[in-house]
């Protein structure tokens, strides 16, 4: 009886990310500024769900950490946390010195971040907090590639902040539930079936983009 509760509390958590993650919509936020605090704020924390490479790097790093641990990744939070909200003041700061940023780092951190996966190997917390560190920052610098940086305000990078954080731990959350309700043998070759997808997709999109890029 204990160890069916203590199986319920430790996906109560996950589930409930994960029926949000469902349950929410595509944003447009390609016009950031203007509205009320709370217009900007959505905007914001929608701007992600329009970039694909912030959404593959979001999806890449969310499976990593559900096959690290899929009980205890929230226990990588801080690092994502302090790397999500570094984000914008980079993105401005870059703007600012005039240094063209591209779209490739995201790319290449979702394609490590997927490798990682598949090799299903156990790295150390400090590591994983680190790489979800630059998950985080460059996310939210992917996002706002595809938006001016000059339309960027404090409500709109708080929502860009949070939106990145809620949506890698959503991931992180809905990948948790395959090994929670299916035989872990079963549920981790899954997984890195799909970190192994993912990171496909990040490098053929990669490919395009550098390709784009020289051309």
């Amino acid at each position: 009886m204990m160890a069916g509760q203590c199986r319920l509390r430790q996906s109560a958590l996950p589930a409930s990310l994960a029926a949000w993650l469902l349950a929410c919509t595509p944003g447009h936020a390609h016009g950031l500024a203007g509205g009320s605090p709370l217009d900007e704020l959505a905007a914001g924390f929608g701007a992600p769900l329009d970039v694909a490479a912030a959404l593959l790097l979001i999806a890449a790093a969310g499976i990593c950490a559900a096959l690290w641990d899929s009980n205890r990744f929230t226990r990588l939070g801080w690092g994502l946390l302090a790397g999500t909200a570094a984000g914008p003041l980079m993105a401005w700061l870059l703007a600012r010195s005039g240094i063209a940023i591209p779209h490739w780092p995201a790319l290449a951190l979702g394609i490590a971040l997927a490798l990682m996966t598949a090799l299903a190997r156990r790295w150390s917390a400090a590591l994983m907090r680190s790489l979800l560190a630059a998950a985080g920052c460059l996310a939210v610098i992917a996002t706002l590639l595809d938006h001016a940086v000059g339309d960027l305000t404090f409500f709109t990078g708080a929502g860009l902040v949070l939106g990145v954080v809620f949506f890698t731990a959503a991931s992180a959350a809905a990948f948790s539930l395959p090994q929670m309700l299916l035989p872990p043998g079963i549920a981790r070759l899954g997984l890195r079936i799909v970190a192994s997808w993912t990171g496909a997709i990040a490098i053929l999109l990669l490919a395009f983009t550098l390709r784009g890029a020289v051309g």
